[in-house]
């Protein structure tokens, strides 16, 4: 298991501050394994970022296959 794995598995369940940060980093960076990890672990596609989504942050910084994998995970796109 990765260290975000273990770090997360040992968040406490209404702690999703750090996951959400990660969620943006990685939809930003393009890093697609680190976006279906976060959702899997119940980070919602469609949380809102300092007023980005997701999808918005994705798409922004021309992430093709993370913004494919938001949309196919439930991101809505308006």
């Amino acid at each position: 298991m990765c260290a975000l794995g273990l770090m997360m598995a040992s968040m406490h369940k209404g702690d999703m501050a750090f996951a959400i940060r990660e969620m943006a980093v990685a939809c930003e960076s393009g890093n697609l394994e680190r976006v279906k990890q976060l959702i899997a672990w119940g980070v919602d596609p469609n949380v809102e970022i300092e007023g980005r989504t997701c999808l918005m942050r994705a798409a922004r910084f021309g992430q093709y296959m993370v913004v494919k994998r938001l949309l196919k995970s439930g991101a809505r796109p308006t």
